[in-house]
């Protein structure tokens, strides 16, 4: 089994390329900054991608990609179904996957997931690509033919997309800036009316409940917020946020909550225009670094946040003061800690700035 990198220019240039990422939205967004940097390298190459069906929204009608497969790892789905129902669509989409797969007859692929949890390697043993790169990271990683260490301390995971890119044969003077992309075929316009002045989007909902801020919390700080005039708009998903949206806005004079009202893509015009967003770790908080919207994000975990967090200089990760590898593992409840008199001299210092719409 291969460790080093064959250079994709010693191998020919691919005429088709399959990326995989089998997680969710915000690593999607994350790894759509490779796709520039590929079609800059072979224009004439076909790409496809590999996604959970939850992520659909972030690469359909893409303009940089031309097929779109879905395999919905059960160790990764979120979806409040059982857990024999996540292994039954587990394995009928995995079987999809692999006869689409096969009948592209892709030359490379390349897995941009770099936990075992929602790795493809598996599934792409029985593609008969030659060629499978990925991260190294876990036992399931014999299943690729290449493998690159990646850097979780120091580098960002845009980064260490750069690192494959180079370890695949692109050079670096042809890597153009890493820049995650959300460009589309179509244009897709809010449904909803935005306030004509500049607003504040708050996003209280996370993927995993357990890494909530808690209602006194977001109470305190919605409040603090409020006193800025600037109209407060709220995005949630789900019975659950929209309980929890209605218990931290019930003393607020007039919150503009569009919980359930809008589309993936609805959002992106949303955040592109806000004044700045407030949330947790969430996908929002990697949307709008994409897009380059100031941010402020509470993010209560004490593992190194570098590799992970919203990839953008606008965007603020405020986080506790726990070392990044402690003795024994800290509790979700870590979060909070941080107060939110921290956040809000955040957003104020941001509001506070200079603002042209986009």
């Amino acid at each position: 089994m291969l460790t080093i990198m064959i250079p994709l220019t010693e191998i020919n240039n691919p005429d088709k390329i399959l990326l995989c990422n089998g997680a969710h939205l915000g690593d999607l967004i994350i790894s759509t900054a490779v796709l520039p940097i590929l079609k800059k390298a072979f224009p004439d190459t076909k790409i496809g991608f590999l996604v959970g069906s939850w992520a659909l929204p972030v690469v359909q009608n893409h303009t940089m990609i031309d097929w779109i497969h879905c395999f919905d790892h059960p160790h990764i789905n979120r979806r409040p179904i059982s857990q024999s129902e996540k292994k039954k669509q587990g394995h009928e989409s995995w079987i999809q996957a692999i006869k689409e797969v096969r009948e592209k007859e892709y030359d490379l692929a390349i897995d941009l997931y770099y936990f075992y949890q929602a790795n493809s390697g598996s599934l792409l043993t029985e593609t008969e690509i030659p060629i499978r790169c990925c991260y190294w990271g876990s036992p399931s990683h014999f299943h690729f033919t290449h493998r690159l260490f990646w850097d979780f301390l120091n580098l960002h995971m845009v980064e260490n997309h750069r690192m494959m890119m180079e370890k695949i044969g692109i050079t670096k003077s042809a890597l153009p800036s890493l820049k995650m992309t959300l460009d589309y075929k179509d244009t897709v316009s809010l449904s909803v009316k935005l306030p004509e002045q500049p607003y504040i989007v708050v996003h209280p909902g996370v993927g995993d409940w357990r890494r909530q801020w808690k209602t006194s919390y977001w109470k305190r700080l919605l409040h603090q917020l409020q006193q800025l005039d600037h109209p407060l708009i709220f995005l949630g998903r789900g019975k659950k946020e929209r309980v929890f949206l209605a218990e931290i806005t019930r003393e607020l004079s007039s919150p503009i909550i569009l919980c359930d009202q809008l589309s993936w893509r609805e959002l992106i015009p949303l955040i592109e225009k806000a004044r700045c967003l407030v949330g947790l770790e969430s996908m929002c908080g990697h949307l709008a670094a994409a897009l380059n919207t100031p941010a402020v994000l509470i993010y209560g975990r004490p593992e190194p946040i570098l590799y992970w967090r919203p990839y953008s200089p606008s965007c603020h990760v405020i986080t506790t003061d726990s070392p990044p590898f402690p003795d024994k593992p800290l509790s979700y409840d870590e979060i909070n800690t941080i107060k939110p008199e921290k956040v809000f001299k955040k957003v104020h210092s941001i509001i506070d700035k200079p603002f042209a719409l986009p």
